[in-house]
């Protein structure tokens, strides 16, 4: 429970409109002004730099750091949070990238590449994970640097649309607080730097022995999902492989056995329970342009129909914002309502639901309506439940199909309901669509990530390899977290030094999806390629890179892996610290370009169609960036509604319930140092830069408090300060606060750290 109001945290200060926070901010202003300009030509004087071709006498490491500072200090007006705004195309880059420049480099060419016009924007097909899903994009470059992103129009499913998190991705590539100086190893408490040669060594020697677990983000794409299944051939019996995707609907995949597609653009209704289709996480771009199709008018005449949306839930959500019907209801009621429903569904059907549940229902409604029992109010003298059962019945008697949605990790009383009724509607295969998870996907099963951890903690596992996800900030305060420290041998590939990095024994920093190849099938046949949009702006090398000089190094005899040893091409270094960069060819290594390439024209080609050459083809889907293929189709296997444990008893009415969502900017938290998103305003509640506690007016008033208010909650002996807000429409008794927050100081970025205690803004 909320302890009471404190008020030692500073006041906030509120804008009516633009002009007024210009205003308050002198100095902040747009990263191309007048004032940054003249900053910049005056520290590229001072440092010898000439403004007409960018050449340098030189400039080593610790002065290139002084230009950033210089440059803040001329700045005075722009603080941290404003800076950010100009590290992305002015402090960072517009000075760093002008040390010995190569006709590669993200600011005008020393040396310009044949084919290109200066000042002519050059565009590239790629495909970016920054939002937690493959999204196909059209990247936009200017004289040879990333400067914005849009989505790719021969896209069947973002169709040219792009989400807030994909185009914030600018600033994950530029973003100062990525590893910077290659890899790095455990050298007592500390980190040291060791050689990319010598951590393939150290690394091959652990492999080579033991079993080995291999803990990823999610999988698809058929370069991706080759990769791992010739690693697990390769390592045998001895790789453990489990995927670890906070935004996995792992209830669903539970209690049906696979996992599933929710196409909302065939559905005539939407009934949810719980759940957010539009901010809840599980969801991605392709289901908010679907969702734009459903909710537009279609059809003419008697036929037309537009999408209609009725929720139940006790927080306020995104989806619950643009609702035709909201019914606010607690958390630990919600399994009830929804097998009130499907009692009545059941009933006019002809078909029966569980002893269990009715017996369940019987106990809560006792002498009342179950709606007034389970305190719900009526919809204009009309009982909810019946309101959202006629619905139900009324769209499948005309023909058409609904969709009933709960969610990810919803209780397993909700999820057997919810699954009932989409099966009782005829909706299995229609707008819940198992046909439509994509053919390469390796699907996150519940408790895997934990199961693996637990085994490398043990000792079972002696080798745990960690690409691209952060378990000990996804697991903090478990056991799980915990055991990660337990491990024998720790290596992490990620982009900075996370928390997870933090524990590794061996760090292998890796490239953003702007600077690196690969591949992903968003939907069953549709699939993208991902391409560079820049060389690699700092020491660090593709994950798949570091995977496979690895398995190299442990011996792995797989042709595909590697690759007569060549010459190192002096010329590749990095834009911004001018370090050499590892060359998977003169370390004898396949590169991940060469093996996405080999694959697309091994196997994605065939399934084309096309009579052309290899060469052809390739170039024709680099330009494109996205191919469509017809795939065979899977049925969705009977839903049989499992054994049922007890129903809990519904808590007292007014009983405080905490809801944790996830976020809805940043989702997991891994873009949490990202000034862009800090910046974009929660759509419920229109908060930035910060956490917080959302109350009903009704608990606020009970508890004492007032907005911005700071409430301690501790739940399980564990405790976190936030601030208050008030939100209309909340149910009463409900508290609701965000994941995706409160990453450990450092493990972010200097960003992320303004929201810690003790750092502010």
């Amino acid at each position: 429970m909320p302890d009471a109001p404190h008020t030692t945290r500073p006041a906030k200060t509120t804008w009516r409109d633009a002009a007024e926070l210009t205003a308050s901010a002198p100095g902040a202003g747009d990263e191309f002004a007048p004032e940054v300009a003249r900053a910049l030509a005056t520290l590229r004087r001072q440092h010898g730099l000439s403004e007409a071709s960018c050449q340098t006498d030189g400039n080593t490491p610790d002065e290139l750091a002084r230009l950033r500072g210089d440059l803040q200090e001329m700045l005075p007006g722009v603080k941290r949070r404003g800076f950010m705004q100009l590290t992305g195309a002015a402090a960072v880059f517009a000075l760093a990238g002008c040390y010995k420049q190569h006709p590669d480099t993200i600011v005008p060419y020393a040396q310009q590449p044949e084919g290109t016009a200066l000042g002519k924007a050059v565009y590239y097909s790629s495909t970016l994970r920054d939002s937690g899903k493959p999204v196909a994009v059209m990247v936009k470059t200017y004289d040879g640097r990333p400067i914005k992103i849009e989505g790719n129009p021969d896209s069947p499913l973002g169709r040219g649309r792009c989400d807030a998190r994909t185009q914030a991705a600018l600033l994950n590539l530029y973003d100062p607080d990525r590893s910077q100086d290659g890899a790095q190893r455990r050298d007592g408490g500390t980190l040291a730097p060791i050689a990319w040669a010598d951590l393939d060594k150290a690394v091959g020697a652990a492999l080579a022995s033991g079993n080995v677990g291999l803990l990823t983000g999610p999988i698809d794409g058929p370069a991706r999902r080759q990769l791992i299944n010739e690693l697990s051939s390769a390592f045998g019996a001895r790789l453990q492989h489990a995927v670890l995707d906070a935004a996995a609907d792992t209830s669903r995949l539970a209690d049906r056995g696979q996992d599933v597609v929710y196409r909302i653009d065939k559905a005539a209704l939407l009934v949810s329970l719980g759940g957010d289709f539009l901010g809840g996480g599980s969801t991605g771009l392709a289901e908010a342009v679907e969702f734009g199709d459903f909710r537009r008018l279609r059809g003419t005449g008697d036929s037309a129909d537009l999408g209609q949306v009725v929720v139940f839930e006790g927080p306020l959500s995104q989806l619950g914002a643009v609702a035709d019907v909201r019914v606010r209801v607690a958390p630990d009621r919600l399994a009830l309502v929804a097998w009130g429903i499907a009692e009545v569904v059941a009933k006019a059907l002809g078909q029966t639901v569980p002893d269990a549940a009715l017996t369940a229902l019987d106990a809560a409604r006792g002498p009342k309506p179950l709606f007034e029992a389970l305190g719900l109010r009526d919809i204009e003298g009309v009982d909810p439940i019946a309101f959202a059962a006629g619905r139900l019945l009324a769209v499948k008697k005309a023909g058409k199909n609904s969709l009933v949605y709960d969610g990810p990790a919803t209780s397993t009383h909700l999820g057997a309901a919810v699954n009932l009724l989409n099966s009782l509607l005829g909706n299995d295969g229609v707008t819940v669509d198992g046909a439509a998870v994509a053919t390469t996907a390796i699907p996150a099963t519940p408790g895997a990530a934990a199961a693996l951890i637990a085994r490398a903690a043990s000792g079972d596992i002696a080798t745990l390899i960690v690409v691209d996800v952060n378990p000990a900030f996804l697991f903090a305060g478990s056991p799980t977290a915990k055991a990660l420290a337990a491990v024998k041998t720790l290596i992490v590939l990620a982009d900075r030094v996370t928390e997870t990095a933090a524990l590794a024994h061996y760090i292998a920093p890796t490239l953003h999806g702007l600077e690196s190849w690969g591949d992903a099938e968003a939907r069953a046949g549709v699939l993208s390629l991902q391409q560079p949009a820049i060389q690699p702006l700092w020491d660090a090398r593709a994950a798949e890179e570091s995977l496979l000089a690895f398995a190299v190094a442990a011996g792995v005899k797989t042709p595909s892996f590697a690759q007569p040893v060549v010459a190192a091409d002096p010329k590749q270094v990095a834009v911004v610290s001018r370090r050499p960069l590892w060359q998977a060819a003169a370390a004898g290594v396949q590169s991940w370009q060469n093996y996405v390439r080999a694959v697309w024209l091994g196997s994605v080609k065939p399934l084309a169609k096309v009579v052309v050459d290899d060469r052809t083809f390739w170039n024709a889907a680099l330009a494109r960036g996205v191919i469509a293929l017809t795939v065979d189709a899977k049925a969705l296997p009977a839903y049989h509604v499992p054994e049922l444990p007890p129903f809990p008893v519904p808590r007292p009415t007014g009983a405080l319930q905490l809801v944790i969502s996830p976020s809805r900017v940043f989702g997991d938290g891994t873009w949490l140092n990202n000034a862009w998103l800090q910046e974009t305003s929660d759509p419920v509640a229109k908060i930035t830069w910060d956490n917080w506690l959302a109350l009903s007016p009704v608990d606020a008033q009970r508890l004492g408090f007032a907005e911005n208010d700071v409430a301690k909650l501790t739940v399980g002996g564990l405790s976190v300060k936030l601030p208050v807000h008030v939100q209309e429409g909340q149910h009463p008794g409900v508290l609701q606060t965000f994941s995706g927050w409160g990453r450990a100081k450092d493990r972010a970025g200097a960003v992320a750290n303004l929201g810690l205690e003790g750092v502010g803004y």
